[in-house]
């Protein structure tokens, strides 16, 4: 996983645990075959929310959770994440995006109760989600900060102009 930039106030927050401020992790999930994103938070109510195009969102309460990857020296880090699915809205979003070649990106934003005018990681985590199982009640898939599957092999072509060594061949 990237190092992520959590701003001074989160990390405070995470640490001290006031009660006076809570913190709210929320998704976007986008894909280029679907028009309006899905943006969900964590917990039972709707937040309004600023990103950091300036504008304001609505989020709204799907329960989600999310395993983060153990430390390794495999290389390839994946978390686990799991939505609930009782009102089909995250497993609509998901057949919607079925049979394309591009993977829905999902995007990590923190925000605290005293402050839903910018997001507690700047830039936020972007993630692709691969592996996707869904079922009446719930959809759970994989969640990687590379797609590794989509990307061109070889990454680039061997040129003279870009290997000048090439030439005496």
């Amino acid at each position: 996983m990237p190092n992520l930039a959590l701003k001074t106030a989160i990390r405070e927050a995470f640490a001290v645990s006031r009660a006076s401020v809570t913190y709210f992790n929320t998704l976007e999930l986008t894909h280029p075959n679907i028009a309006e994103p899905l943006r969900i938070v964590q917990g039972f109510r709707e937040i309004e929310a600023t990103i950091e195009t300036e504008e304001t969102v609505t989020f709204q309460p799907i329960p989600f959770n999310f395993l983060l990857p153990a430390s390794g020296e495999d290389g390839l880090q994946e978390m686990q994440i799991q939505f609930c699915n009782v009102d089909n809205q995250v497993g609509d979003f998901c057949l919607a995006a079925l049979g394309s070649a591009d993977p829905v990106v999902i995007l990590f934003r923190p925000y605290l109760s005293t402050d839903l005018t910018e997001s507690q990681l700047d830039p936020p985590l972007r993630l692709f989600l691969l592996n996707v199982k869904i079922t009446n009640t719930t959809v759970v898939g994989r969640a990687a900060s590379q797609d590794w599957l989509n990307q061109p092999f070889p990454k680039g072509n061997y040129t003279v102009e870009r290997f000048k060594g090439l030439q005496s061949i």
